[in-house]
């Protein structure tokens, strides 16, 4: 008998955390393209395709998908292949930059300002005087107002937004409720100001990319969904791309924001203020309930690219006593790679460092998952997942279908048609017994 290869498994678990993307740096390492299993057309060359052919009009574009589906992923490989084709690309990440328990347009704006004025200087370029004047009054004094220092009146410029006043606000607007509160209420003064100084500078950085020889800035806006895990959150987002839809309507430059899925639920107000929407959906483990014999490529081609984006972290056969333990993770995790990921660690978490991975410590990490899961249904949830369970298009956007979508209780698929899968892991909670 062969010894067995070493590994550290350590190693192997910091590769898996399912709250970090793919790093942009490194994509051609870690990235595996999930989208012939994922469904018909690949969002990529999707969303790239369709902003290219409307730029000249600024449109503004949905991507939705579960938390953890791989959206932040899959706008670094968008924004990738815009750069390629020509366009300069600032990404605002409102996860990492603001409190995602309470987030406002505001904020989210004043980190478009950055973003945007970071893509100018990268390039040497810089807004025109009386532009410069006026972001001063909006950031330069509105750190004068709460610091009461005087510093903002001399040497003011695009440099000094970008080393002092705009880190040091945001840093602020993170943690300091109360300057949140100051901001926001300034805004609330002088809307139609603060509105058209951001687009303003959207648009001279768009003029001024294009004069450089570029074909002009695109705003890709990733993050937002992360504050919607509440009933709160949720109505936040809704407010901030629906009720204040003007303020992006406003901005002269295409826009990719992310959002969660459960915004599938307001067709109708996505089309009135949005050019498109794409969807990132689960990758099919499983046959589709009600298509059992004839849904087997599909499933097939899933499995295998999700092994591989295991492989690219992990060396399989050294890491696991049995390889059939793999499949009976692939098959709990639903086609989430955020939950596939968690699992992969807790079965880590309950090995040795040196490993393997034992038949054992898969047992106790689906086992585990399963609790938790089965935690998060409610006792209205049993019915409409049953339902899922005998018609899974049966989807009904109410309130205890969006709660099923919010809590991921339901899982979205698009190979096979359009439908919803019930959460593998509380399958047997809601199943009927004979």
């Amino acid at each position: 008998m062969s010894a067995r290869t070493p590994i550290n498994l350590d190693q192997a678990w910091e590769r898996f955390d399912p709250l970090v993307p793919v790093p942009a740096d490194d994509q051609d390492h870690w990235y595996v393209d999930l989208s012939p299993a994922r469904g018909p057309d690949a969002l990529v060359p999707q969303v790239v395709r369709s902003l290219s052919r409307r730029a000249a009009r600024s449109p503004r574009f949905l991507v939705l998908g579960h938390r953890g589906a791989g959206k932040s992923t899959e706008l670094q490989r968008v924004r990738g292949e815009l750069e390629r084709a020509g366009f300069c690309c600032a990404v605002v990440q409102a996860d990492r930059d603001l409190d995602r328990q309470d987030v406002d347009i505001v904020e989210v704006q004043v980190l478009v300002v950055d973003e945007v004025s970071k893509a100018l200087h990268s390039r040497n370029l810089t807004p025109t005087p009386a532009l410069l004047s006026r972001l001063r009054g909006w950031f330069a004094e509105e750190e004068v107002e709460t610091t009461k220092t005087a510093s903002a009146s001399t040497g003011w410029g695009l440099g000094e937004l970008l080393s002092k006043w705009l880190p040091n606000l945001k840093a602020d607007l993170q943690v300091n409720i109360e300057r949140r509160k100051t901001l926001r209420e300034k805004v609330r003064r002088r809307l139609r100001e603060f509105i058209d100084v951001v687009s303003d500078l959207v648009g001279e950085a768009n003029g001024l990319l294009q004069v450089d020889e570029s074909k002009g800035l695109v705003l890709l806006i990733d993050g937002l969904e992360k504050s919607a895990d509440t009933a709160e959150g949720s109505s936040r987002v809704r407010r901030m791309l629906f009720d204040q839809a003007e303020q992006w309507a406003r901005l002269p430059a295409p826009q990719v924001i992310t959002a969660p899925l459960e915004l599938l639920a307001e067709h109708a107000r996505i089309g009135d203020h949005f050019d498109k929407f794409f969807l990132i959906s689960s990758v099919p483990v499983a046959p589709r309930p009600d298509h059992p014999d004839d849904a087997q490529d599909y499933v097939i081609t899933g499995r295998r690219l999700l092994r591989e984006v295991v492989s690219r972290r992990l060396d399989v056969n050294a890491a696991f006593a049995d390889r059939a333990d793999l499949e009976r993770l692939l098959d709990q995790s639903g086609g989430g790679l955020r939950d596939l990921f968690r699992l992969i660690r807790e079965a880590i978490d309950k090995s040795p460092p040196e490993g393997p991975i034992s038949t054992k410590a898969v047992t106790l990490a689906l086992r585990s998952n399963r609790l938790q899961q089965e935690l998060i249904v409610q006792p209205q949830d049993v019915e409409p997942l049953r339902a899922l369970l005998r018609a899974p298009e049966s989807m009904h956007y109410d309130a205890e279908g969006v709660r099923l979508l919010q809590t991921e209780l339901a899982l979205h698929y698009v190979n096979g048609g359009s439908w919803f899968g019930v959460h593998p892991a509380v399958l047997e909670r809601v199943r009927v017994k004979d």
